[in-house]
């Protein structure tokens, strides 16, 4: 096993590491790059050959995220992309490392602000801005974008995100993202009624315990207009299949 693993990993980090950092020529300019299913196939033999858990996987996940993006839409991001930054935002809280400054960490700080706001729009966002026949509009995006922000971002922010608040505009952000989701928590998440004291903090919903209703009428009908395509359990992982095959309509 040992060896096989070796072998796999001379044979896979190579690539990872040539698609993180493309060569450029000798007149600076860069080489031909792979396609996106080239990438995509790359993502798939480092989870495959290396594990999940292995670091050059999820370095192949940041690889897709941003080099992915269908061309000429100015680096719009789609389903396929935002699952690859969820997969790899997943990865990285499932080291259960101690948290470090935002500082450190500004490249997974910006995957999550994206991810997080495009999924926080959906569908809305694709329907103003159109979406190809290959990336559909996701149905329903909230209960991934609270998990990004609670695992994630707002954690890793109150503790050290001063040092980046100014950086493009982040601070800004993810307060934005932040009175998105509490304004998420107290409106009910068919009909939009605000949760008072006399309606009472709702019932969430019992798979992804993020949205919240003002009674089981709205709570049916929601899960049946669209959350049951976008429900999140909250015992799964952003990194497992079960968020990846959300995020691509898969079964």
């Amino acid at each position: 096993v040992n060896s096989l693993r070796l072998t796999a990993e001379q044979e896979v980090v190579p690539r990872v590491l040539l698609e993180l950092r493309p060569p450029r020529g000798a007149a600076g300019a860069a080489q031909p790059r792979a396609s996106a299913e080239e990438l995509a196939a790359l993502a798939a033999s480092a989870r495959e050959r290396l594990g999940p858990d292995h670091w050059a996987a999820a370095a192949s996940l940041l690889v897709l995220h941003y080099r992915a993006r269908t061309p000429g839409t100015g680096g719009a991001l789609d389903r396929f992309t935002v699952a690859a930054g969820v997969r790899f935002l997943g990865w990285l809280v499932s080291r259960k490392l101690p948290a470090p400054p935002a500082s450190i960490v500004r490249t997974p700080v910006s995957i999550a602000i994206e991810c997080a706001a495009w999924l926080s729009k959906q569908p809305m966002q694709a329907a103003k801005e159109g979406s190809g026949p290959s990336a559909p509009p996701l149905e329903d995006g909230r209960s991934l974008a609270a998990r990004i922000l609670g695992d994630f971002l707002l954690p890793l922010m109150e503790a050290s995100g001063h040092t980046v608040a100014s950086v493009a505009k982040t601070g800004e952000k993810v307060e934005e993202l932040k009175h998105w989701l509490d304004s998420m928590h107290a409106t009910c998440g068919a009909c939009g009624t605000k949760l008072t004291a006399s309606t009472g903090s709702g019932a969430a919903c019992g798979r992804c315990k993020q949205v919240r209703y003002c009674g089981r009428a709205c709570q049916q009908a929601d899960w049946k207009a669209r959350h049951k395509l976008g429900c999140l359990p909250a015992t799964s992982s952003l990194a497992d299949e079960t968020t990846w095959n959300l995020l691509l309509g898969s079964k």
